[in-house]
């Protein structure tokens, strides 16, 4: 009987089929369990049992295909060869899709570890990057805020970096600085300098530091603290160096300034000294030539000469008070003093001498400003300016101006002008087209005896002797010039609360009198001037050469002298001492100090009331004899107004 074995067949591959329908949907729903949790061991482990039944049941399914077909196409035989070797293939493919998919997905895993760990290492290496290039630009803005210029160079003096300061300093930016030497940002010969202290720097590996003129762009009037140093790698080698450049200009000129000072006060020192004596002996030789001018008839030869004499006195008078009032010990008599007229005045004065090329222009802004000021020596500060102004303009002409201004000087105002407060001040300013000054010169124009006039046209005084009276009036100067275009003086005086200016009384005739007068002074010459002199008005005087002598005869009658006059420096007891002694025996004798040098006179006059008024010699007889009359009237209206009080 046959058996027909076609429906069998069809059974057998929808069986195998469906057998592989199966495997794959469970291939699929153990792939998505595993996505779950890709790194699950247990998951793993079933994705890869479900993937090996999977491809074991395809390898059935395929074997019995092939066994269908045979039967079909009546091939048994064939089928029989290879039947016993179906189920041998089948477990070893089985066993081999099991084992290599346990070794790929270890590989697989590895794999995805190892892309992982890629992935955040670049996130790694980004963030460590940022954090240093945020460590590096912070680095740059704090060297940058130095206010130092900062630069590093290489072992060949490369530059592998700098500051902003350091750029501008040299007009370059830094992209342009960085990788290039000194010979490319500076002249050659200072680079040529700067290049070989650097290589001695890293060649001996020790920090040098200098102060020097700034060279970069020859900007050869400012100067410098230079300071370098080597540094080295972990191992200790040099690989370079580092330097800066710190800006001292200011400092520089403040320190030339204080110099100067310095210097001035010593010359003023050495002059109050000498002045002293030197006046003593110009008085001696103005008060004898005026008793002899008195005795000699006016028409007489003799008689001019003396007058020679006395004019040639009252010059080195005014030149011994040139030079104290250089010095600022020089008598200050402060008036409410109002700058308009005398500015006017002096206007006037220049209109009639100066040639046609020069003009003269007026701003007077502030006209009814008053300062506390001398003002003769307001008007010589200005004439001098001024005259000093046609000197620079006599060959080309131009413009002399002349401006009056009332300003207000602030605390960082004052830092450039010296010791001045700030406050309102009065600010005059002189200004010409002149020639102009270097700074060279302008450094040393306040220096007495310097000039840049030629021989015979200047003694080098006046500028001397404005600053001097300048700052005796509590104020100061600010000097401004350019070669070939012109010089500007700025003066500020300060300004007084009292706006009323002072009427100064002249008198011509010689007062007279007839009290008994006191005279103390260590030169017997002078005495023997002074009894001569006050004699001759009519006074009865009494000199004494030792002002221990003179406070003992004091003692003795101190009620038989109405005025007492005194040297202030005489050996043994100076003139305050015995002054003080005298006050004690009898408060209201009044007393004149006629000295020579009269640099404490307004620490005498708190020191000691009894000093009613001070004659700086030399002195002309009609202003020693109108002081006399002064203090003797103003005592005795004193005398009276106590007897009537009490």
């Amino acid at each position: 009987m046959t058996i027909s074995w076609e429906p069998v067949i069809y059974i057998d591959i929808l069986g195998s089929a469906s057998t592989l329908l199966i495997a794959l949907w469970s291939i699929c729903l153990s792939w998505q369990w595993l996505q779950k949790e890709k790194h699950d061991t247990f998951r793993n482990y079933i994705f890869l049992l479900t993937l090996s039944f999977v491809i074991f049941a395809i390898s059935r399914s395929f074997g019995h295909l092939v066994k269908q077909f045979l039967v079909l196409n009546d091939m048994p035989q064939s089928w029989q060869a290879i039947s016993p070797f179906s189920g041998s293939i089948n477990t070893t493919t089985f066993i081999t899709v099991f084992a290599f998919g346990i070794y790929f997905r270890r590989f697989t895993l590895a794999h995805n570890e190892i892309e992982n760990y890629r992935d955040n290492l670049e996130d790694l290496i980004k963030e460590r990057t940022g954090q240093i290039e945020n460590q590096v630009a912070f680095q740059q803005q704090l060297i940058d805020s130095i206010p130092a210029a900062i630069f590093f160079k290489d072992l060949n003096g490369c530059f592998l970096g700098c500051n902003e300061n350091f750029a501008r300093l040299t007009g370059l930016s830094k992209e342009e600085i960085i990788g290039k030497t000194e010979f490319d940002v500076a002249p050659p010969e200072v680079a040529e300098k700067y290049h070989r202290q650097d290589l001695d720097v890293m060649r001996e590996g020790e920090a040098y530091s200098f102060e020097g003129q700034l060279e970069y762009n020859i900007r050869s009037e400012q100067f410098a603290i230079f300071s370098k140093a080597a540094f080295a790698d972990q191992q200790g080698r040099i690989t370079g160096m580092i330097g800066s450049i710190f800006d001292i200009t200011n400092h520089h000129n403040l320190e030339i300034q204080l110099r100067q000072t310095q210097k001035m006060e010593s010359i003023g020192t050495l002059a109050g000294g000498i002045a002293h004596d030197f006046n003593n002996i110009l008085a001696a030789i103005m008060g004898f030539s005026e008793l002899a001018l008195h005795k000699i008839p006016p028409d007489s030869s003799t008689h001019a000469d003396i007058k020679h004499v006395i004019d040639a006195s009252i010059k080195a008078r005014d030149l011994v008070k040139q030079i104290l009032t250089f010095s600022r010990q020089d008598k200050l008599e402060s008036i409410p003093t109002k700058i308009t007229p005398i500015i006017q005045d002096i206007s006037r004065l220049l209109e009639k001498k100066i040639p046609k090329n020069i003009e003269i222009r007026l701003k007077l802004e502030a006209e009814n400003g008053v300062i506390m000021a001398d003002p003769g020596q307001i008007y010589q500060i200005l004439f001098n300016l001024c005259d000093n102004s046609l000197h620079a303009m006599r060959e080309k002409g131009g413009t002399i101006g002349i401006s009056l201004v009332e300003t207000v000087l602030s605390k960082e105002d004052c830092k450039s002008l010296g010791k001045i407060p700030p406050g309102r001040y009065m600010k005059i300013t002189t200004s010409d087209t002149g020639c102009g000054m270097g700074q060279n010169i302008i450094n040393r124009i306040f220096e007495p005896f310097f000039t840049t006039k030629k021989f015979g046209e200047g003694k080098g005084m006046g500028l001397a002797v404005i600053h001097g009276i300048i700052l005796n009036h509590g104020g100061a100067v600010k000097v401004s010039s350019t070669p070939e275009i012109g010089t500007s003086f700025e003066i500020f005086l300060p300004i007084s609360a009292e706006r009323k200016e002072a009427v100064v009384k002249k008198t011509t005739d010689i007062p007279r009198g007839n009290e008994r007068i006191m005279v103390v002074d260590d030169e017997q010459i002078l005495i023997d001037m002074f009894k001569n002199i006050l004699g001759d008005l009519g006074y009865q005087v009494e000199g004494i050469t030792e002002s221990p002598r003179a406070l003992q005869r004091f003692k003795v009658n101190p009620d038989q002298y109405d005025l007492v006059i005194t040297d202030q420096v005489m050996p043994v007891m100076i003139g305050t001492e015995m002054i003080k002694e005298m006050l004690k025996i009898r408060a209201d004798i009044p007393i004149i100090m006629c000295t020579g040098f009269s640099e404490s006179e307004p620490e005498l006059k708190k020191e000691i009331t009894g000093i009613k008024a001070f004659a700086m010699k030399p002195i002309l007889t009609r202003d020693f004899a109108t002081t006399i009359r002064q203090v003797l009237d103003q005592s005795k209206k004193d005398f009276t107004s106590s007897q009537s009080e009490h």
